[in-house]
């Protein structure tokens, strides 16, 4: 196989310079490049046309220039994105011949921002007679020199140089990670990881905003359940924004136009929320609060964050994939923010992660639990799909619940591709486009609203996992498809929170509580309150999947005694002694 690649590309470059002899090189485009770029993939394996391989960033026309000039959109991604499926792997950008890639440092910035972003090991910039390779697994500075971390090829170094490009671009390989692998990835640690770079800024931003509300006499900052409730609303709004703009759903920069705005950032951005927002995504991430539109804020308390969303740091918000970002959040839900009389401290109480088992999953470990326990492929029709009832007991920032997302979405794209009685029922979910099948929002939006539930304890996590799903929903759609599938529309958010619930899995309304116990132990009746049409009709969930709360009995016994109470007697347990987890 390797030695067949090796003899084609031989044969490639033999056609390239014959037919570079007699074009003029100043006549030959980006698109011309192309062609002869789909050639050089097609040897290692990809199909370009397979859009669950590669997707192509294409030149815009009619509406979908029409649409993207409308909201000021300069927005362009490389133009080869390499997948295996819904997963992105890895980029490559083209570049007309007038370019020097081998010195463009805006070049490599650009390519490396959306590699570090994606937590790819490495990126690619060619123009056919120049390949680059760029290391991405430290944070991209526009200051770097272009070949800093880079393997520099021409084109009569492709041959002598095969291992290099068949080891970083055979389509095998990358689907399996051996990237990773090449990279040493499990050896970078710290800051130079995107996770850890915007968790850092996360976490500032999320300490002065919580102090904010406190100064500024905020009712929702009179207690800690509702400090942190609301402190994780605002910042989940806000990034959501941004990864719409990123997209090309919002304006660009349109955070930036509310700090600049007359009436400042806070006061903007609220009024949008309850108007603007409200009628384009509903409820799931911009329901009408009355206690949200009473906050005061000062706007110079968003500036600094706002600006760190923004060129130049180097976070690409429009390939960041939504599993990182829920795994970021993740880490908020063991960190409570404490107010200690008119001061916010933020503590990590080995009572609070003892007693809540707040754990964050590895994103490839949710992955395989899920492909392990879901079974999809015997199922022949949408309806049979829709009828698959998900649970996750304990769903915290909704990282299990977007890898079965994940795994319903490929299902159902198979179904209309295989079933054209199937495709021709049910139009409404998806376009045909170029041969190429694409879910619509509405389409989206069934899977999660007929087949994704999800329970947890904590407010904070809730809004965390509403996020999560809200983002799958604008997720791996191109440019070209935006208004094709509906993104444009109103409410294309609604009812997908409709199956998160706030409450106790493990803990029923039959307990006897006092009122104040009530709020802090929140019993959750699953049967007849929370899903009575799914334990009515259907005799319960078809798959309860999740990473539940590693706490032993003596850890939660002195901190919620009626709770320990209450579970002894309930539930069978090993002696009395038992971990939450296998309660």
């Amino acid at each position: 196989m390797k030695e067949h690649a090796k003899a084609l590309l031989a044969e490639l470059i033999d056609r390239y310079r014959e037919y570079i002899r007699n074009a003029n090189r100043e006549e030959i485009s980006e698109e011309t490049v192309r062609t002869w770029l789909n050639e050089f993939l097609g040897i290692f394996g990809w199909d370009v046309q397979n859009t669950n391989q590669i997707l192509q960033e294409r030149v815009l026309q009619g509406i979908n220039l029409n649409r993207l000039t409308e909201i000021n959109s300069p927005h362009r991604r490389p133009d080869y994105i390499l997948k295996n499926g819904l997963n992105i792997k890895t980029f490559l950008d083209a570049k007309a011949l007038n370019v020097d890639i081998f010195t463009n440092g805006e070049a490599a910035y650009q390519i490396r921002s959306y590699g570090w972003s994606a937590q790819s090991p490495c990126t690619f910039v060619s123009n056919f007679e120049q390949f680059v390779i760029f290391d991405c697994r430290f944070v991209p500075s526009p200051d770097q020199s272009a070949s800093l971390g880079s393997i520099q090829l021409n084109l009569d170094q492709y041959i002598d140089n095969f291992d290099i490009l068949y080891n970083h671009l055979w389509r095998e390989y990358v689907w399996n990670n051996q990237l990773n692998e090449l990279y040493q990835i499990t050896a970078i640690e710290g800051s130079n990881r995107l996770d850890a770079s915007f968790m850092i800024i996360l976490s500032d931003f999320r300490m002065k905003l919580a102090q904010a509300l406190v100064d500024n006499g905020n009712e929702c900052a009179d207690n800690n359940i509702a400090l942190n409730y609301y402190v994780q609303v605002i910042l989940d709004r806000i990034v959501f924004i941004k990864v719409c703009e990123s997209k090309g759903i919002e304006t660009q920069e349109k955070l930036r136009e509310f700090v600049n705005s007359d009436a400042g950032f806070w006061n903007s951005f609220k009024d949008s929320c309850y108007m603007e927002f409200h009628q384009h995504y509903d409820g799931a991430m911009f329901n009408r609060d009355a206690r949200f539109q009473t906050i005061a804020l000062e706007n110079i308390i968003f500036e600094e964050f706002i600006e760190k969303l923004y060129y130049p740091y180097p976070f690409k918000f429009d390939v960041i994939p939504v599993k990182v970002i829920a795994n970021i959040y993740e880490e908020f839900l063991g960190k409570h923010l404490i107010r200690e009389g008119n001061t916010v401290v933020e503590k990590i109480k080995t009572e609070y992660i003892r007693t809540n088992g707040a754990i964050s999953t590895p994103e490839y470990i949710a992955e395989m639990v899920c492909k392990k326990t879901i079974s999809l492929e015997t199922i022949e029709t949408v309806d049979e799909l829709l009828n698959i009832k998900v649970l996750d007991p304990c769903c915290g920032s909704g990282l299990f619940l977007v890898s079965c997302y994940d795994l319903l979405a490929n299902a159902l794209q198979r179904i209309l591709i295989e079933n054209d009685n199937q495709a021709a029922q049910y139009t409404n979910y998806y376009i045909e486009q170029n041969e190429k099948v694409y879910l619509t929002i509405e389409g989206r939006r069934a899977l999660i609203v007929n087949c994704l539930h999800g329970i947890d304890y904590d407010e904070a996590a809730l809004e965390v996992s509403k996020m999560a799903l809200a983002l799958k929903v604008i997720d791996g759609s191109t440019l070209t498809i935006l208004t094709e599938i509906g993104v444009f529309g109103e409410m294309i958010l609604r009812d997908i929170s409709h199956n998160i619930k706030l409450g106790n899995t493990l803990v029923n309304t039959d307990i006897n509580l006092s009122t104040q116990l009530i709020s802090t132990i929140k019993p959750f009746n699953i049967q007849e309150v929370g899903f009575p049409n799914i334990f009515g009709t259907m005799g319960g969930f078809d798959y309860v999947i999740g990473n539940p709360p590693y706490v032993e009995t003596k850890h939660f016994k002195s901190a919620m005694p009626e709770m320990h109470s209450y579970i002894s007697e309930k539930y069978l347990s090993f002696e009395g002694k038992a971990d939450l987890a296998v309660i």
